[in-house]
This record gives structure tokens, sequence and C-alpha cells, in this order.
């Protein structure tokens, strides 16, 4: 209460503007049918609710000046189904801001759900509090219940941790530490860095580093995600990329099996006669990936039709060589034809480790390959308030499906810029062929939403 406090009596002559208020409601319905299932379940086709909110709206204060502000947020998605054969009203949601905030000259207080600031994919059900001495520090602390990283909803695993920014426009730097609970035990404690160094619109460098310090499986240090990427533009034509990820598994040691997808996979191996070593569930591989990989584009600036031309090369390393993989994606297009439609081609070349208990119909050898390209068109004339865009593409997989597959899809956006409203349906269509039978399947899925934006009216 004391910190809540001093942001309502802050500096009256503050040096911060708070951003813009505004309500963004979503609607939708999304639906899918698969004919390879049809004969298997009694319900092959499926149709759900979207429901989703995000709100930033001040309470008290006036958000078009400087000074002390209390604003309510909130940003949630839902995903309705209430037909479902599992009777489940809400078949999926995910919450990552309900609260309020409390902002002044120096002080921003979180009271609620928030996002741990700089904290990658923490949320904290309690309170996050920062002192700004200047306009690019930031030092702070948070702390109450952390949520389930999978599903959002709350938990009872307690902990908290410090927080430091430092934000520049070519500069950025932050440290956010971490220490949780889980019935009575350590669940993790880590600390995650943040970095980036930009030099105009010539080179930037963005790093991440997260380490574990402690967890009840292992002691010391242990890196989870560890990241380097260079971006570079030596001409304005010319974009130039190299990544490298070093990687592990990022399940929580104590509350990871709250995971609804691991659980539900127990649940089914017991009711199966399975549930013994044999089909033990990794919940946790401390083993390092290492992805590496860069990329070319050319691009000219300017109005007018330009092409682009570019290829991204990936590849991931780890000690088993199933788990091995190289992509290749070339690209070539043009831009802006008749001011209206971009054309561009494209295709992903992946190879695998051939699985070696793979046994095809014709008796030939696994491969790993996998290849899949097509055509990807934008339509969008000027002035207008509709787009168009659509792709089509062929997949060939010989060590899943014989035959070659086909998978094409339409968007179609309508923008009101006068009702403050976004308009957007689409569908998608998959054609593939079964290893074992060689029966054609089709799988087709649609969406429509509705996107509403509420601003308070001008002054």
């Amino acid at each position: 209460m004391v910190l809540v406090h001093c942001a309502l009596i802050g500096a009256a002559h503050a040096q911060t503007v708070n951003p813009p208020d505004v309500a963004v409601s979503t609607l939708g319905v999304q639906t899918w049918s698969d004919s390879a299932i049809r004969d298997v379940y009694e319900a092959p086709t499926d149709m759900d609710l979207l429901v989703a909110q995000r709100l930033r709206w001040t309470l008290a204060g006036d958000q078009s000046t400087p000074g002390p502000a209390l604003v309510a947020m909130i940003d949630g998605r839902f995903i309705l189904d209430p037909t479902g054969p599992e009777a489940r009203p809400i078949e999926w949601g995910y919450v990552r801001t309900l609260g309020a905030e409390v902002v002044s000259d120096k002080w921003v207080v979180d009271i609620g759900r928030s996002q741990v600031y700089r904290g990658g994919p923490r949320l904290v059900d309690g309170v996050q509090a920062m002192y700004k001495p200047s306009d690019t520090i930031r030092i702070g602390v948070w702390g109450g219940l952390a949520p389930n990283l999978f599903t959002t909803v709350p938990t009872v695993r307690p902990g908290g941790g410090p927080i430091f920014s430092y934000a520049t426009s070519k500069t950025q730097l932050s440290v956010v530490g971490e220490a949780v609970m889980f019935e009575g035990g350590l669940d993790r404690a880590g600390v995650l860095t943040l970095g980036r160094v930009s030099l105009e619109r010539t080179l930037d460098v963005m790093g991440r580093l997260d380490v574990e310090l402690a967890g009840p499986v292992e002691d010391g240090p242990r890196l989870v995600d560890g990241m380097l990427a260079v971006v570079g533009n030596p001409t304005q034509s010319l974009r130039l990329d190299l990544l490298y990820d070093a990687f592990s598994s990022y399940r929580y040691i104590g509350s990871e099996a709250l995971d609804p997808s691991l659980r539900r996979f127990q649940d089914r191996l017991g009711a199966i006669g399975q549930a013994n070593p044999l089909f033990l569930q990794d919940e946790r591989d401390p083993t390092l990936n290492h992805l590496v990989g860069g990329g070319i584009r050319f691009q000219p600036e300017g109005g007018g039709t330009v092409p682009r031309l570019g290829v991204t090369v990936r590849y991931r390393h780890h000690p088993l060589e199933e788990n091995r993989y190289l992509r290749i994606n070339p690209q070539a297009g043009v831009l802006r034809l008749g001011d209206t439609l971009d054309v561009i081609a494209d295709a992903n070349l992946i190879q695998l480790h051939p699985r070696e208990d793979l046994v095809l119909p014709g008796g030939e050898d696994p491969t790993g390959q996998q290849i899949d390209g097509g055509l990807l068109l934008y339509f969008e004339p000027p002035g207008s308030p509709v787009a168009l865009d659509g792709s089509l593409r062929g997949i060939l997989a010989h060590d899943d499906f014989p035959g070659l597959g086909f998978y094409g899809d339409l968007f179609v956006n309508v923008v009101s810029p006068q009702l403050d409203v976004i308009f957007i349906a689409g569908a998608a269509a998959m054609t593939e062929t079964d290893l074992l039978d060689e029966q054609g399947s089709l799988g087709i899925q649609g969406f429509v939403q509705m996107t509403k934006y509420l601003r308070p009216p001008r002054r």
C-alpha cells in the first residue's frame, strides 16, 4: 500500500505521458473438418467460439497529460466449445493481464495479474513495482503467485525477484531474477538477461541469456536458452542476418505435471496399461540443442514495382541424430505490381534423419527428406478497405505419405476506419494420402472474426 500511495502522490510535473487508452474486443467462430477421421469419430467436424479482450483504460487521472493515473489492464483470449464431446464450455483460455496499473512520474505499480517486465513468458498474480529514477532506467521487484505457464490458471507457486532495465532508442539491457516455490520445495531459481544494440538502420545485435541457477533435480547453473542474433543492412536494399541459439527444455520442475497435455498423456497410458518405464514421459530434457542459421534478402526500397530475392538456412544440432534437421528456404518474387499485387514464390527443403524403423509400402529406404513450395499472393488496391491474400503449395514427404499433397488458403481482410472495426475471414484446405491404404483425405478449416477498437473521445 505504501508503493501505491507513493504512486498516487507522485510529482505533479511528470516527464512521461501515459500511453493512449484503447479497448480491443474480438468475437469469432472457427471450424474444421477432416474426412480421414469421419469413420472414427461420431463428430468429424468441430466448431468453436473465440472471445478475446485487450484493454488499457484510465479510471482516474487525466490520460492526456503527465501525472498520476489509475489504469485498468486486461489481456485475455478464450476458445469456447459448449457442444464439445467432453462438455467443456471453455476449451482453452489464456489470460496474461488482469488488474490495475498505477502510474506516476517516478513509479509504475501493477496490482493483480501482470506480465513480469522484461521477463519473457513470466506472469505474476500479485504486485509488480518499478521506480524510474530517469527516463532510461527502471528498478523494481515483482512478487506473488506465479500462474501455470501452459494454461495461465492460478497456481500456488509463491515467488518473486528483482528487475533492472536500461533502455534508450539505441541500447537496451535488462536483468530479471526469479525464485519460485511449489509444494514446499524450490521449483526454479533463475535469471533472464536481455540486450540489444542498434546502430541506426545499419546493424542490430540482440541477445538473450536464460540461466537456471538452482532446481530440485540438478545442482549448479544450467543454461536454458542462450541466443545471439545479428541483423545488418549494409545498403538500403540488402539485409543480412545471422543466428545462434542454444536451448534446452524449459518445463518447470515441480509444477510441470500441471501441463494438461502431459497429464492427459500419462492418464491415457495408465488407462491402457502402458504406464511402465518403457513409456515414461520425459518431462525435462537438459540436453542442449544448437540452432545456427543465416539469411540474405535483396529488396530495393522506393515506390513502384520492385523484386525480392532471398534465402534462409537453419540447422539444428543435437547429440541424437533423430533430433537434427536442416532447412533451406529460398524465395523470389515481385512486389507492388500495379501498386496492388505482391507475388512471392518460395520453397522449404528439409532434411531429417531417416527413421530406421519405418517400412515404406514399396520397399524403398526412408530418406528423411521433405519438400514443399508454392506461391503467395497479396492483393490490396490503393485506398481500398479490402485486402486479399492467399497461397497454394505442394507438399512432398515420401516418408509420411506416398503421393503429392496440396495446401491452399484464402484470407479476406476488411478495415473500416470510420467504425474502428476489422473484419477477417479465412479458409484453408489440405489433401494428402495415407501410407497404409493410400486413400486420399481432405481437411478443411475456416474462421470468421470481427475486432472492434474503442477509444475515448478526443478533447
